[in-house]
C-alpha cells in the first residue's frame, strides 16, 4: 500500500535538476533564449549565446569569444563618443549601479550597423565580477522613428515656406498650430492665436457667418470652404479662402482638423471688376442692358409674389446729337456720365437704373403701392423729379481745343415714358416696348415731357 504524505508537505516537483545537472540546465536555457545574449569578463566576451552570434550574421560563437564590444562596433558611436571610451564608460556605470542601460551601435558580418538597446547586469562569479549582456535590435525602430521626424520636418518645412496659411484644430475645436506663413501675416506669436485667440483677427461682419460654417462642420466631421476677412499685420482686412478638413489617426479616430488658407483679395477685386464689366456699362457704371433684363425679371417676380405694383421709366436725352457734332464724343461722354449720376440720385436704393444704349436709359421702380392709382401718382413723381434733374445746365470739360476753353455749359432735356404694371402679365419685351413707345409720344408732343403708356 502506498505510504501516506505526511500532513503539509509539498509533492516533489517533477523533473526539477538535481545540483549536478544545474550547469548544464541553465547553459540550455542561456542557449535557447531568442534573446542575443554574452557575458563579459572583465571587456571581453567570454561566453555568447546563438541568438547573439546568429543575429549579427556570424556562423560560430567562436568568432565573438574575447573579442571587446568596441571590436565588433563602429570607432564611433552614433552620439559622436569614441567606441572604446563609451564601453568601458557603460561597463563600470553598470557595476556601479549593478543595472545599466543604453544604446550602442554593433556592426554586422557583413559591415551593416545594428542599432541596439543593451543591458548590463552585474553579478559575480567565483567571487569574481562578471557583466551579463542582453540586447535587443531596435535597428527599425529607430529607422522608423528617424523616416518619421523626417515627415514632420519635411511637412514643416512645406507648411513654413510655402504661400498657404495653415492651422491645425484639436477634438475641442481649439487650435493649437499655426504655421510660419500664418503667423507672418497677421503679426501675431503662436501664444497670442493659441485656442479660440485668432478669432479676434476676422471681420466683425464676417465672424458669425466664419464661427458658424466651422462648427457645423466639425460637429458633422465634413469638409469646408468659406471665405472671410481677416486683419493683416498692417491693420489691413484681406479676404482669406479657408479649406479644413477632418483629420484621423491610423486606426480611423478622429484627432481634430486641419485647414489650409490662401490670400484672395486680389482675386476678389479681379472677379468685382469681371461682374462689373460684365453687368455694368463701363462708361457711367450703370447696369447694361443684359443685367438690366435680369432685375425687370427681379421686379416682375417681386410683383407678383407682394401684389404691389411696379414701373418702368425709359427715357432718351434731347438734344444730345448736335453736343457731339460740335464737341465731340468726349464731352457727349462727360454728359452721359453726368446724366447718369443725376438719375442715380433721383431713385431710391430698391430701384434700378440702367444704360439701354446710347443716350437712352432705364429706370425700374419696385415695391410700389398695391393700388394702381397710388402706383401711378409715385412713379409720376420720380419721373418728374428726373425730368426736372436732367434739364438742369451742365459744365462740361472740354480737353481737345485749348480755344473751345475749359468747360462747356450746355442743356438738354429728357423724354420720359412711363409703364405702370403688376405681376407679370408681360413679358420683360413687352415691357420695353410699352415704355419706348410712351417715350416717343412724349418726343413727338414737344419733348421734355412725361407720357404714360395707355394714356
Amino acid at each position: 500500500m502506498k505510504a501516506r504524505e505526511a500532513p503539509g508537505t509539498a509533492p516533489p516537483i517533477t523533473g526539477f535538476a538535481p545540483a549536478a545537472d544545474e550547469q548544464a540546465l541553465f547553459r540550455r536555457l542561456f542557449d535557447l533564449s531568442p534573446v542575443p545574449a554574452w557575458i563579459l569578463d572583465g571587456n571581453r566576451i567570454v561566453e555568447c549565446n546563438e541568438a547573439a552570434f546568429l543575429t549579427l550574421g556570424h556562423p560560430s560563437r567562436e568568432v565573438l569569444l574575447n573579442l571587446r564590444p568596441s571590436e565588433i562596433s563602429p570607432p564611433v558611436q552614433a552620439d559622436g563618443e569614441d567606441s572604446p571610451a563609451k564601453a568601458q564608460r557603460m561597463m563600470e556605470l553598470a557595476l556601479q549601479q549593478g543595472r545599466h542601460q543604453f544604446e550602442w551601435v554593433l556592426t554586422k558580418a557583413d559591415g551593416e550597423g545594428l542599432v541596439t538597446e543593451v543591458t548590463l547586469s552585474s553579478t559575480t562569479h567565483a567571487g569574481q565580477p562578471l557583466l551579463f549582456c542582453v540586447w535587443r535590435d531596435i535597428t527599425q525602430q529607430r529607422k522608423a522613428e528617424k523616416d518619421l521626424q523626417d515627415s514632420e520636418q519635411l511637412y514643416r518645412d512645406v507648411a513654413d515656406n510655402g504661400q498657404a496659411l495653415i492651422w491645425l484644430a484639436g477634438t475641442d475645436k481649439a487650435c493649437y498650430y499655426f504655421n510660419q506663413p500664418w503667423l507672418r501675416f497677421t503679426g501675431r506669436t503662436l501664444a497670442q492665436e493659441y485656442g479660440y485667440g485668432w478669432a479676434a483677427g476676422v471681420h466683425p461682419d464676417d465672424f458669425e457667418h466664419c464661427l458658424a460654417t466651422f462648427t457645423r462642420a466639425f460637429d458633422r466631421r465634413e469638409k469646408f470652404s468659406m471665405m472671410y476677412r481677416i486683419r493683416r499685420h498692417d491693420g489691413v482686412y484681406r479676404w482669406i479662402l479657408d479649406d479644413g478638413a477632418p483629420r484621423y489617426d491610423s486606426q480611423n479616430g478622429f484627432i481634430g482638423y486641419v485647414g489650409h488658407c490662401l490670400d484672395i483679395t486680389e482675386q476678389k477685386a479681379i472677379e468685382e471688376q469681371v461682374r462689373t464689366l460684365a453687368f455694368h456699362d463701363p462708361l457711367t457704371n450703370l447696369l447694361n442692358r443684359r443685367f438690366l433684363i435680369e432685375r425687370l425679371n427681379q421686379t416682375m417676380a417681386s410683383s407678383k409674389r407682394t401684389g404691389r405694383h411696379a414701373a418702368l421709366i425709359f427715357l432718351d436725352l434731347d438734344n444730345f446729337k448736335p453736343l457731339n457734332d460740335r464737341f465731340g464724343h468726349e464731352v457727349g461722354d462727360a454728359l452721359l456720365r453726368e446724366s447718369a449720376a443725376r438719375l442715380s440720385a433721383c431713385v431710391r436704393e430698391v430701384d434700378a437704373v440702367a444704360r439701354f444704349g446710347g443716350d437712352e436709359f432705364v429706370v425700374i421702380l419696385g415695391d410700389l403701392h398695391k393700388e394702381r392709382r397710388e402706383s401711378v401718382s409715385q412713379a409720376a413723381t420720380i419721373a418728374e423729379k428726373i425730368r426736372v434733374s436732367i434739364s438742369a445746365p451742365y459744365c462740361l470739360p472740354v480737353h481737345a481745343s485749348a480755344s473751345a476753353g475749359t468747360c462747356v455749359d450746355y442743356r438738354v432735356s429728357a423724354s420720359i415714358g412711363v409703364v405702370v404694371f403688376v405681376g407679370n402679365e408681360h413679358s420683360h419685351d413687352q415691357l420695353l416696348q410699352c415704355g419706348d413707345s410712351a417715350m416717343y409720344k412724349a418726343k413727338e408732343e414737344g419733348r421734355n415731357a412725361i407720357r404714360f403708356h395707355g394714356d
